[in-house]
């Protein structure tokens, strides 16, 4: 009802709202954010993909695809490793997320799954790199040359 409520009055001034699920939150997975944006019943409502919460939260690109499209408003492209590299997910989430093609994020295909007309964004915080020196263009060129191959592609 919160959510509902919260759309509306965005919608009431023409803003869009987007939901964003993380694994251990309140609304932990994909599943659970989709009945939540359908229980809702906002057309300013969608859902946010995150590839590293996509994965972190045991979702897969097929699950994406399985979704109506309406229902995908945004995709935050990242990389991380199967394996986690930080104890907590939280400080792997906001600072160590790898470049994108140097993790093993299935990318190409969670792009595929998702509707072609949609924003998509890069969140690729790099903080071990950053402070080991590695200037900013260095850390991101990776990133934007495969979302820039991952795009074309789709």
């Amino acid at each position: 009802d919160e959510l509902a409520r919260f759309a509306e009055m965005a919608a009431d001034r023409g803003l869009g709202v987007t939901l964003e699920y993380m694994a251990g939150m309140a609304v932990g997975a994909l599943e659970t954010a989709a009945a939540l944006v359908r229980a809702a019943g906002a057309a300013n409502l969608t859902l946010m993909i995150d590839a590293m919460h996509l994965a972190r939260s045991g979702g897969a690109p097929a699950d994406v695809a399985a979704l109506d499209p309406s229902l995908i408003g945004y995709l935050q492209l990242c990389d991380v490793q199967d394996k986690p590299l930080d104890a907590s997910y939280g400080e792997e989430a906001r600072h160590n997320r790898l470049a994108l093609g140097t993790g093993d994020l299935p990318l190409a295909a969670l792009v595929a799954a998702c509707p072609a007309t949609i924003p998509v964004g890069l969140e690729t915080p790099m903080l071990t790199r950053a402070l080991a020196g590695e200037r900013e263009k260095e850390r991101l060129a990776k990133s934007v040359a495969a979302a820039k191959y991952l795009l074309g592609e789709a």
